[in-house]
């Protein structure tokens, strides 16, 4: 019996240190897995996304292009590593897929684009707007009504259809963008005020709109032009699961803002469906110091919201001007910083009220001839600045789980 006492003692010691050691074992394994675990200051911002924005339908991304699809794109993988939405800069766009009557439908580049965002599990906004961004043919003077709209019915009816075959991967494309006047422009002939409808100008080596030549409704004194309407209605039955936005650009300008509202309401009496509105955001540094731009873009954003319409920007970035000197950008990265945060703050204090999605037009530093020098999150040698840091910084200060 003693033996036994003996054995049972033993067997008891040894199964309280085995779960003394594993218990200890244990909770050092788990302090390990938390000293190694990143903090939320290491993680990209689609990491930040992921972690902290997935309920709450906000989306944060930048545009990509058609060299990212090349072999070891330096560029192509921080695209990839740091964002979940993806929107092809010029790929989708009528100059590069339908320039002109029978032409052959050029899909290569935007097909595998999207192949590359449903591989690495990224949304994709459809830049293909009816637009200024149309091709020399389209932009020539002789160019009649019914040849115009020919080629935007084609050439919509078919991206439509495309983009619908991709809606596990297509959440919204651009229906039509820049319509709208923001600033004087004209040729001597053709002279446009900000509130105008943007239209054509002499020649084909201008920025200009040819489509306002199909024509304009006439049942109100919006006089909405047709190529508009038209491309709604094609979009609307041909892209049914995918969100049709109305996108514009400037800086806030009221009078053009005015005549974009005005249309969408429009729009919306004729049955049509239109789920959001885009602001492009091609900014100067220091644009959120000009009085009163800061709370145009809040009340933008409110208008968005009341009228049960997403808001996106979507081409965020920022000039610093034609004759600027690269070597002064170090003195330069404090500002760009805060006018990145000020309008990405403005955004991130309205999620869950309008505010869905934020796209930066350049992944990096810049500089586009007759422009000037365009800021991105990333230097030219692809390195973060301090926008970059600036934004994370808010998007964890913003974070819905955080407040």
């Amino acid at each position: 019996m003693q033996k036994y006492s003996k054995s049972i003692s033993t067997l008891i010691l040894v199964f309280a240190f085995t779960l003394n050691y594993g218990c200890t074992f244990s909770a050092t394994k788990k302090a390990e897995e938390i000293t190694n675990k990143p903090s939320d200051n290491e993680l990209t911002i689609r990491q930040i996304i992921d972690k902290y924005y997935q309920k709450s339908y906000f989306y944060f991304g930048c545009t990509s292009k058609a060299e990212y699809l090349e072999a070891e794109n330096s560029e192509a993988k921080i695209f990839l590593k740091e964002f979940s939405y993806n929107t092809p800069s010029n790929e989708f766009k009528q100059t590069s897929v339908y320039p002109e009557p029978n032409a052959t439908w050029k899909a290569d580049n935007y097909r595998q684009l999207l192949v590359m965002a449903r591989e690495n599990d990224q949304v994709v906004r459809a830049h293909c707007p009816i637009s200024p961004q149309c091709s020399t043919w389209a932009k020539q003077d002789n160019r009649t009504a019914e040849e115009l709209k020919s080629v935007m019915t084609y050439y919509m009816t078919n991206m439509s259809k495309e983009l619908e075959a991709n809606k596990d991967v297509v959440k919204w494309m651009d229906v039509v963008n820049e319509t709208v006047v923001s600033t004087k422009l004209g040729d001597g002939t053709n002279n446009y005020l900000p509130g105008d409808w943007f239209g054509p100008l002499k020649g084909t080596d201008r920025w200009e709109n040819p489509w306002l030549k199909i024509g304009q409704e006439t049942d109100t004194e919006l006089k909405v032009p047709i190529y508009i309407k038209t491309a709604f209605e094609i979009a609307n039955k041909y892209a049914p699961s995918i969100k049709h936005l109305y996108n514009h650009n400037g800086r806030l300008e009221q009078e053009a803002w005015d005549k974009v509202k005005q249309t969408v309401l429009y729009l919306r009496s004729k049955g049509l469906r239109v789920d959001a509105i885009g602001w492009q955001a091609h900014v100067p540094v220091g644009f959120e110091k000009e009085a009163g731009t800061m709370e145009k873009l809040s009340n933008l954003i409110d208008w968005c919201y009341q009228n049960k319409l997403e808001f996106h920007i979507t081409e965020l970035d920022t000039k610093i001007g034609k004759d600027f000197d690269p070597k002064l950008l170090k003195e330069k990265e404090n500002e760009i910083a805060d006018t990145y945060g000020a309008i990405v703050e403005t955004m991130l204090k309205k999620v869950g009220k309008g505010a869905v999605a934020i796209n930066c037009w350049t992944l990096k530093d810049r500089v586009r001839k007759g422009e000037g020098y365009f800021a991105g999150l990333f230097d030219s040698e692809l390195n973060p600045t301090p926008a970059y840091f600036r934004v994370k910084e808010l998007l964890l200060k913003y974070a819905p789980k955080n407040k």
